[in-house]
């Protein structure tokens, strides 16, 4: 015959407050959180209940915002703005990038919104092939063609190069 866990036999044990969970063999608090669906378990790295309480709040905040940023971008209602912030989080947080080439990947985004302003508020899943190209064709038309350097008195922009 199967034997039931009772609570005393657990290695969870309850709190007072809703998603807050004490791991009895460390002591250690979690946060025991549901989220489309899923059952998210998280450290809340303290021994002290007060600590833990103002912990987990900040860990459903944060949770909450993952879940709906997620929605966005899986809905395709994610604008090109919002898809730029994470690339910038992912290029910050990635260590194998040099400094000099994160710097650069912001400058070009910089130039690209600076000479497609509208594009910071459309939604990603509607930039067509057609708006890239009508695009291309008005920076090709402008009289004056930005350089690519951050110096405007380099050689590259005297000569017409870049």
């Amino acid at each position: 015959m199967k034997q039931t866990k009772t609570e005393d036999d657990s290695l969870w044990q309850k709190t007072q407050y809703a998603n807050l969970v004490r791991y009895k063999p460390s002591n250690a608090y979690f946060a025991r959180i549901r989220m489309g669906g899923k059952l998210i378990r998280r450290t809340l790295k303290t021994k002290v209940l007060s600590v833990a309480k103002l912990r987990l709040g900040d860990l459903e905040k944060k949770e909450r915002q993952l879940a709906k940023h997620q929605v966005a971008v899986a809905d395709g209602s994610i604008t090109v703005d919002d898809a730029l912030a994470t690339y910038r989080q992912r290029l910050e947080g990635d260590a194998s990038i040099k400094p000099r080439t994160r710097e650069y990947h912001q400058q070009r985004i910089t130039a690209l919104f600076k000479s497609w302003p509208e594009l910071k508020r459309t939604e990603v899943r509607s930039v067509t092939k057609t708006d890239c190209l009508n695009w291309a064709a008005r920076l090709a038309r402008t009289p004056v063609r930005q350089c690519s350097i951050t110096y405007t008195e380099g050689p590259g922009c005297r000569e017409g190069f870049l």
